[in-house]
């Protein structure tokens, strides 16, 4: 049987998203999960992180970031650093 159209891209498509899911799975169960997976579970940068996932090309600021998380700059800075173990890149 003669291979289909298109098949070669439906193949690495499913290959990308098993292992996206893969990779997500084996995160959830691991306690050494990296501080970037970890950090969206927490309610402080939760809806900074949905804003920068809903507009991934604006160039989100720290202070714009701060106040979608209704935090101040600094409190907003403090949590950041606590849950990724680095500083916001200010702009």
């Amino acid at each position: 049987m003669p291979p289909e159209p298109g098949r070669p891209t439906v193949l690495d498509r499913l290959l990308d998203v098993l292992l996206v899911l893969a990779i997500r799975s084996d995160f959830r169960r691991s306690p050494n999960a990296p501080r970037w997976h970890r950090a969206p579970a927490g309610p402080r940068l939760s809806a900074a992180r949905q804003a920068m996932r809903e507009d991934v090309g604006h160039p989100w600021s720290v202070p714009e970031l701060a106040a979608i998380s209704g935090l101040s700059r600094a409190a907003f800075a403090r949590t950041f650093l606590a849950a990724l173990g680095q500083p916001p890149c200010s702009t």
